[in-house]
Order: C-alpha cells, then sequence, then structure tokens
C-alpha cells in the first residue's frame, strides 16, 4: 500500500493502521506500506521513529523510488525497513557500463543489508536476464503485465494458475 507524504505526517497514522489490521482478514505481515525515499529522508529522524512505530505493528515496510532521492547510507541502515524498491530509471539504463554499475551497487547494498529487493519497469528480455541470479527477490513492470483492476487480475492470475 502506497503512503502519501499527507497520510505519513497525519498524527493519526499508527491509530488508522491498527484499525485496518484490525479489520482485516490478513495478518499483519502480509500488509506492505511504501513510502518513498525522498518522503523517508524528507526529516529521516522523525520518520525513523514513525516507521519503527509502524514495524512494531508487524507490518512490513517499503522504500519505492531507491536510488532517486537524497539518500544517505549512514541512514539507510537505520531505516526499519523490509525491501527497497529499484526505480525504473535505473532499469531503463542497463544497456550502458554505468547503469549497469549503479544497479549492481544497489543490489550488493540491499543484499549486505538483508534487504529484499524489487526491480521497477522490467520490459524487455535483456533487463530481466540482468537482475536475476543478483539478489534481486521480484520483478515488476509491462514484461508480465500491465496494471489493471482487482477483478481483472483475480480472473487473470485464475487463467494463469489454471494453466500450470
Amino acid at each position: 500500500v502506497n503512503l502519501s507524504g499527507r497520510q505519513f505526517t497525519q498524527s493519526n497514522l499508527m491509530k488508522d493502521v491498527q484499525n485496518i489490521i484490525s479489520q482485516s482478514a490478513l495478518p499483519a505481515r502480509f500488509i506492505d506500506l511504501e513510502i518513498t525515499e525522498s518522503l523517508a529522508m524528507s526529516d529521516a529522524e522523525r520518520n525513523i521513529n514513525i516507521l519503527k512505530g509502524l514495524k512494531a505493528l508487524g507490518i512490513a515496510l517499503s522504500i519505492d523510488d531507491f536510488g532517486t532521492g537524497y539518500s544517505s547510507l549512514a541512514y539507510l541502515h537505520s531505516f526499519p525497513i523490509d525491501t527497497i524498491k529499484i526505480d525504473r530509471s535505473f532499469v531503463l539504463n542497463l544497456d550502458n557500463q554505468e547503469g549497469q554499475a549503479i544497479a549492481r551497487t544497489i543490489l550488493a547494498t540491499a543484499e549486505s543489508l538483508n534487504l529484499e529487493v524489487v526491480a521497477e519497469g522490467i520490459e524487455l528480455d535483456d533487463q530481466l536476464d540482468f537482475f536475476q541470479g543478483k539478489h534481486c527477490d521480484i520483478f515488476q513492470g509491462y514484461k508480465f503485465g500491465k496494471p489493471m483492476p482487482a477483478n481483472e487480475f483475480i480472473e487473470w492470475l485464475s487463467k494463469k494458475t489454471s494453466n500450470e
């Protein structure tokens, strides 16, 4: 679930998340809240405390658009996050050595911090080939499917699983 900057800074965020957990049939560990890297870094000390509070509720936390903001490696290990999502802009630059070097650096950093990695914007076989086997856990992009309403996704998934 993507959190906007406004939602993230509201004083009732923790209470709202607790209510959602109590009303949901899903265990808290299946809920993943995402904030952008620039939001996380906007007031890092304060936001680390908010994220720690959310983490204490048992939910997963992700940093979206990783590498596009003003990330500080000094802070990265302090954020109680589970996942980083490599921004699509880095995936698009895999056609040159510099782009590949940056992607490998992000992957190595995530691996050393024991973080799950999502590569966003995968459209081509070459992009998928680059990330496979390099501590990248999840691939997102048009190569696998276009965004769709929930009911269409359920239908699509049902067809996929019945064909296997």
